[in-house]
C-alpha cells in the first residue's frame, strides 16, 4: 500500500528551497519515512499514530495532494467527517477528480481491511466511476467479491488488474482460486501449475494446487503438494482429509484412516463422515 502512495506522485519533493536542497538526502528520507510510518500504522490498526505521522508530513509538505488525500482518508476513517471534507476542499479544481478517486479508493481499502466487503465495493465503484482505468481498484474490488464468494464477478476484475503493475503472480494466484471456486477447473489447473512455484511457503496456494490435482485424479501430484502442506502447517485438518482421500483412491486404506483419524482429532466434521462411511467396519464408531 505505501509503495502505491509513494509512486503515484514522484513530484512531491520537487519544489525545494536552496536550504532544503542542501540537505536533500536526509530530508527526503525523513519525510518519506513519515508516510511509511503512517501507512504502516494504519495497516496494523493504529489509526491515531497514522494521523500523527500524516499531520507531521503535511507540516513539511502542506501542498502535497497525496499527503492531503491520505490524511483526509484517515480522518474519515476516524469519523471526523467535517475535518476530512474541509481538508479535501484544499485541493484545487484541476486535481479534484483525481483526489476524489484516490480518496474513495483509500476508504475502500480500509473497509476491505475491516471486512466490510459490500461497502468497500461501493467505494471502489465510486473510484472507477471517476477513472475506469484505475486498475488497482479492480484488484481490490475483486478481493471483496472473492471474500463474498462472488467469484464469477471477481474473475473479470482480476483480469483487468493485470494492468495495474501490481505483483502479477499474486493476482494470478487469486485468479486461480476464483477459477477453482467457480468450477472453471481446466483454467484453475493451468494457472495453479504456473504459479505454485512462486509461493513455496504459502500453504493456501499449495493446498489449492493439491485440490485441483485431486479433482483431475492426478493423485501423485496431489499427494506431493499435500505433503508440502503438512511440512508448512501440521494443524490444518482439511489437509489430512484430502490426503486421506488420495490414499484411499490409491488403495491405501490404512494410511487413509490414519489421516482421517488425525483430522478428526483436529475437529474435522468431514473426517467423521469419511470414517463412518469407509471405516465403520474396522472399529466401533460413534457418528455423533
Amino acid at each position: 500500500m505505501k509503495e502505491f502512495f509513494q509512486n503515484i506522485d514522484q513530484k512531491i519533493f520537487a519544489q525545494r528551497s536552496l536550504l532544503k536542497v542542501s540537505i536533500k538526502e536526509t530530508y527526503d528520507g525523513y519525510v518519506n519515512d513519515l508516510i511509511d510510518k503512517a501507512i504502516d500504522s494504519w495497516e496494523i490498526g493504529q489509526l491515531d499514530m497514522a494521523l500523527i505521522y500524516c499531520e507531521e508530513f503535511l507540516e513539511f509538505e502542506p501542498d502535497s495532494v497525496n499527503g492531503i488525500i491520505l490524511y483526509s482518508g484517515f480522518l474519515y476513517m476516524n469519523k471526523d467527517f467535517e475535518a476530512s471534507k474541509e481538508l479535501l476542499n484544499r485541493i484545487g479544481q484541476e486535481e479534484r477528480e483525481n483526489a476524489e478517486m484516490l480518496f474513495h479508493f483509500l476508504v475502500g481499502v480500509d473497509l476491505l481491511f475491516n471486512e466490510q466487503f459490500q461497502d468497500s465495493i461501493k467505494r471502489m465503484n465510486q473510484a472507477l466511476d471517476v477513472d475506469n482505468r484505475f486498475y488497482i481498484a479492480y484488484l481490490h474490488r475483486a478481493y471483496c467479491y472473492s471474500k463474498l464468494g462472488m467469484h464469477r464477478l471477481a474473475i473479470p476484475d482480476y483480469k483487468k488488474a493485470f494492468k495495474s503493475q501490481y505483483n502479477i503472480y499474486e493476482i494470478k494466484a487469486n485468479l486461480a482460486y476464483s477459477y477453482l471456486r467457480n468450477r472453471s477447473y481446466f483454467k484453475a489447473l493451468r494457472l495453479h501449475k504456473e504459479i505454485v512455484g512462486y509461493f513455496p511457503d504459502n500453504v493456501k496456494v499449495i493446498l489449492n494446487t493439491a485440490t485441483i490435482h485431486l479433482i483431475f485424479r492426478k493423485y501423485k501430484r496431489a499427494l506431493y503438494y499435500l505433503d508440502k502442506c503438512v511440512e508448512l502447517d501440521s494443524n490444518l485438518d482439511i489437509v489430512y482429509v484430502l490426503r486421506g482421500l488420495v490414499h484411499y483412491k490409491k488403495k491405501n486404506k490404512a494410511k487413509a484412516i490414519e489421516d482421517w483419524l488425525y483430522a478428526q482429532q483436529l475437529g474435522s466434521v468431514a473426517a467423521n463422515k469419511l470414517l463412518y462411511r469407509y471405516a465403520h467396519n474396522y472399529f466401533p464408531f460413534d457418528q455423533s
